[in-house]
């Protein structure tokens, strides 16, 4: 369940895909407003996210894969490169969308920069990286 709009989110569980942008693009306006164009919130990435998962549910991939991008570059921005927040955008978000598409080799250089990110930041035998 989306941590910053439980409503949007049960829309999105229930196929009721037109009203769960509607809540997430609600929830983005907000956080825009609160946090401003030049310093987005973390909040703004999850939304922005959250809406590549319905997008993507809808079978709408390229507005999918522009929103989780969109998210990945907000989170590099306020975290810098070496997050395990930015390791999940790659893997969760960009890497698990190449992946469902058939796009191996991309879902690949995805996962193995999040591997690669969480092995820096929290070492080799950490279970965080294994998740």
């Amino acid at each position: 369940m989306s941590r910053n709009n439980p409503v949007g989110a049960v829309y999105h569980s229930q196929g009721r895909h037109e009203e769960a942008l509607v809540q997430y693009q609600k929830a983005l306006e907000v956080y825009l407003a609160v946090y401003g164009q030049e310093r987005r919130g973390l909040d703004v990435a999850l939304a922005c996210n959250n809406r590549g998962i319905v997008y993507k549910s809808q079978g709408r991939y390229e507005e999918a894969l522009v929103q989780r991008e969109k998210a990945l570059e907000i989170r590099t921005r306020v975290f810098g490169s070496e997050h395990l927040d930015v390791a999940a955008s790659y893997n969760d978000g960009i890497g698990s969308f190449y992946h469902s598409q058939g796009q191996y080799e991309r879902a690949l250089e995805c996962y193995q920069k999040s591997l690669d990110i969480k092995i820096r930041v929290v070492g080799n035998d950490h279970r965080a990286w294994r998740t």
